[in-house]
């Protein structure tokens, strides 16, 4: 192999074209797109319902026990992942029947029911329903809402305290049925400082590598024949939300205009109308003193310039009121910011000037 070809090894070519990698969209093959929200979140939400009812302990040796026996009962074929609920869909009838024997021989099945109700009851197709048996699931609609809407809210944000448990959780259930192995030097990790996340060093260490190892569950859909066993679940967790109830577009904290009382806008006013008039005594004072350089003007225009403009994004910003929404409010002060960065940058390699 000659120097040339070494060092295009891993680039595409298309026609006369060389593409890096990471940078050709139709390299699907290569590379796995991974979404939190969208595939993640769907497949380890029982592990958070499993910790809002019997807290981290209990619930990771609960998610452990499940994983190992049907890990044992699983006998044929390839080894699905138990720390998901896709996972327990690859069960035959026979092997979910045999589970389900062996859990009863404690109470471990009945807590796994009371537990993972509000998921049965919104979610009839759930893989992991046929715990339930020939049983209704105990919880009623609006129950299951009230239990499973504020961990789902919380659990779409990966760094939160209950996902970063869900990820521990879900990385112990793949030690214990045996997907996940190591091989010296490599050891397990301990995930019990996760219960002093994010309050310890320790704990944000391994919470750093819990989410490394549940970044991996999309790359199960690139097995052969996975993606049929795995893709529609998540599907169909976000789709029936249409069916369990309407969406909320807004938050209740929200401010806008129209709520505000006029004595707050009158007040407001004041307070720009003393601000535009303080501006307006500077730029006076600049005009009438700045030492402005004949020589090289630009210098001095592009700085007076800038300082113009933070005036005008903030006049605009603060005079109307529709701008104080969250989206444009953050538009101009972004742009606010920016202005005042080079204002800073530029002054300070001015020449001659401090």
């Amino acid at each position: 192999m000659n120097k040339q070809a070494r060092a295009l090894q891993d680039h595409i070519k298309r026609g006369n074209t060389f593409y890096p990698p990471f940078t050709f969209d139709g390299d699907e093959s290569r590379f796995t797109h991974v979404d939190w929200r969208a595939d993640i979140v769907p497949e380890l939400i029982w592990l958070g319902l499993l910790i809002q009812k019997f807290g981290f302990d209990d619930a990771l040796d609960a998610a452990c026990t499940v994983a190992f026996h049907a890990d044992q009962v699983k006998l044929y074929g390839n080894r699905p992942n138990f720390g998901t609920v896709s996972g327990y869909g690859e069960l035959s009838a026979q092997e979910k029947a045999q589970l389900r024997r062996r859990l009863g021989k404690t109470d471990l099945l009945e807590n796994l029911n009371v537990a993972l109700s509000p998921l049965f009851r919104l979610y009839p197709r759930c893989p992991l329903k046929f715990l339930l048996g020939n049983a209704k699931p105990y919880a009623r609609k609006k129950d299951a809402v009230s239990v499973l809407a504020p961990i789902l809210e919380e659990c779409l944000f990966r760094q939160e305290k209950l996902p970063t448990l869900v990820q521990g959780i879900y990385y112990e259930a793949l030690v214990s049925s045996g997907k996940l192995k190591f091989v010296a030097p490599v050891k397990k990790h301990e995930t019990s400082p996760l219960k002093d996340y994010p309050d310890t060093e320790e704990s944000q260490m391994v919470a750093g590598f819990m989410r490394c190892c549940a970044t991996s569950l999309p790359m199960e859909g690139q097995l052969p024949g996975a993606e049929a066993r795995t893709i529609w679940w998540p599907k169909y967790f976000w789709q029936m939300g249409l069916k369990i109830g309407p969406c909320d577009p807004h938050r209740p904290d929200d401010v806008y205009p129209s709520s505000l009382p006029q004595s707050f806008l009158m007040f407001q006013m004041d307070c720009f109308q003393a601000y535009n008039e303080a501006c307006i005594s500077l730029w006076e004072s600049i005009h009438e003193t700045y030492p402005y350089d004949l020589h090289w003007p630009l210098k001095d225009e592009i700085l007076l310039g800038l300082a113009s403009r933070i005036y005008r994004l903030t006049v605009h910003i603060v005079s109307f009121p529709p701008n104080w929404t969250d989206d444009m409010g953050q538009v101009f002060l972004r742009m606010i910011v920016e202005s005042y960065i080079y204002y800073e940058w530029l002054k300070s390699r001015r020449p001659g000037r401090s």
